[in-house]
């Protein structure tokens, strides 16, 4: 790129070269006897820049460092690892260091599994391919995982009777260029092979959702669990909840299936026989009616048990707050004015056009407007 342009009769050139953006350099050339419109001058002129150019150095091009990918991994396992057990599986986490660059090529995962826990399946990626031979799982991804970012897999694996005991293993990470071998390998994931299953291990969680007033016709309960690790249930499961003062238990809304429920005071009790295999869950939903003595800030928890659950750190609910308030809430009522036709003496057609917004509640209140013009 050349510009040119006359300063104290000289002509400055200030001369790009290309693909180094640095090298601009301004040659001067005397062109004090040059006089504007002269059109010797002008071919004397570009004589000289073609002289000039084509003795220039060119200099070598400019290279820029790109970082190399810093890929990490860890691995854990995570369903019922007994013998034929549905749903063992494993999960690897694949993230790329914040101060890296981003990978470049396929991205390779290799595993060793332990004996007799050999591969099925994907269960869940968004463009990995996995392939055993014998024990070593081999598994790719094609795709670019720019600094900061991640990807993840999950497989599902079979268990047979080889595998019972304690069984530990790691996993390993490789992508073109990446350097850093240190964290290249998880840590070792340990677990417990049993020849059957386990007993079940519940976990319950509880929401509100509806219009918590007095009176409120969709005040409802949510309850969700989950049966997190070892085998199926064998029993009835009991889900208690002593609901707040003010709150009553009317009806079942809606559950995924099995549920009864019955109330003694503010004592709620419902049950479900079950079984509620391993890695299951269960929905259950609930009616309740809000009397004036449930006015104000409420808490509660829910708590679910069954036959053989050994683990009670689950089997209550994280705590539930709700509001009730006594009456319902005032109209949020929002006026917008705009003006349309022609707004001339005399015109037939001059208007102003009024849009009322209600309260997120979509209540209907009494509404008017006045305008003078």
């Amino acid at each position: 790129m050349r510009s040119a342009s006359r300063r104290s009769g000289r002509i400055i050139c200030d001369v790009a070269i290309v693909g180094v953006a640095r090298a601009i350099r301004q040659v001067l050339v005397p062109v004090t006897r040059l006089r504007h419109g002269s059109r010797a001058g002008l071919v004397a002129l570009v004589v000289m820049l073609v002289l000039v150019l084509s003795s220039w150095p060119l200099l070598p091009p400019q290279a820029y460092a790109v970082s190399s990918p810093d890929l990490s991994i860890g691995k854990h396992h995570f369903g019922g690892f007994y013998v034929n057990s549905p749903l063992a599986a494993y999960n690897f986490y694949v993230p790329n260091g914040a101060s890296g660059g981003p990978t470049t090529g396929p991205i390779t995962l290799t595993d060793t599994l332990p004996t007799g826990i050999t591969y099925n399946s994907i269960l869940s990626s968004s463009d990995w391919g996995c392939s055993t031979v014998g024990q070593m799982l081999t598994c790719t991804s094609p795709g670019q995982i720019f600094p900061g970012n991640s990807t993840s897999l999950s497989i599902k694996v079979d268990v047979s009777a080889a595998a019972v005991g304690q069984r530990s293993n790691t996993a390993t990470v490789s992508t073109q260029g990446d350097t850093n071998a240190a964290n290249n390998t998880s840590s070792p994931d340990v677990v417990v092979v049993t020849a059957t299953p386990g007993p079940p291990d519940l976990l319950i969680l509880k929401s509100h959702s509806g219009e918590f007033r007095v009176g409120s016709a969709n005040a409802r309960y949510s309850f969700a669990v989950r049966n997190q690790n070892g085998g199926p249930t064998t029993g009835t499961i009991t889900l208690t909840d002593t609901l707040p003062l003010g709150i009553t238990f009317t009806a079942i809304y809606t559950q995924s299936g099995g549920w009864s429920c019955a109330a003694a005071g503010q004592l709620l009790t419902c049950t479900n026989p079950g079984p509620l295999a391993t890695g299951g869950s269960s929905q259950l939903r609930i009616d309740v009616n809000l009397a004036a003595a449930a006015v104000g800030q409420r808490t509660n928890t829910a708590t679910i048990s069954t036959a053989g659950d050994t683990d009670p750190a689950n089997n209550t609910s994280p705590v539930d707050t709700v509001t009730v308030t006594a009456t319902v809430s005032p109209p949020d009522l929002t006026v917008i004015k705009n003006h349309a036709g022609l707004f001339v003496v005399g015109s037939a057609d001059a208007e102003y056009i009024f849009r009322y917004l209600l309260n997120p509640a979509g209540r209907r209140v009494t509404r008017s407007c006045e305008d003078a013009h």
